[in-house]
């Protein structure tokens, strides 16, 4: 593997926080799935393919009346990539504030993102992607 794959999903992780979509999608394949792994809670969902995901997105982006993610680490796994997410918002209604960590797993094909897991932490990631700490 490469560290090519680790800058694709870097570069796209990156444009999806400045919500330039179209650069987020520029290295991911049409039909990907986006997994949201049942670790995450009763709502977990499965997503296939950009539009389906952009949906998603911006239903998750308008619960919030502040939101903010930050890609803390990345990890190298051959054809995944491993990443940590912090995420913290306030919600639209409640005025909540919720900060949670997630890890997610990109599985690239020819330099295309085809499938994104979402798990409930870094650790549980990381095993998916079969590395440890």
């Amino acid at each position: 593997m490469s560290q090519g794959n680790v800058e694709i999903v870097r570069s796209s992780v990156e444009a999806a926080a400045r919500n330039d979509w179209a650069a987020a999608m520029a290295s991911v394949d049409p039909n990907v799935a986006w997994v949201e792994m049942p670790s995450l809670g009763p709502d977990a969902s499965t997503y296939t393919g950009t539009e389906e995901l952009r949906e998603a997105f911006n239903s998750w982006i308008a619960m919030w009346s502040e939101y903010d993610a930050e890609i803390a680490r990345y990890a190298d796994a051959d054809d995944d990539v491993v990443v940590l997410i912090r995420e913290r918002g306030r919600g639209g209604i409640s005025g909540a504030v919720v900060e949670r960590e997630l890890g997610e797993v990109f599985t690239l094909r020819d330099g295309k993102v085809v499938r994104v897991r979402l798990y409930g932490s870094w650790t549980e990631a990381l095993e998916a992607a079969g590395l440890s700490e």
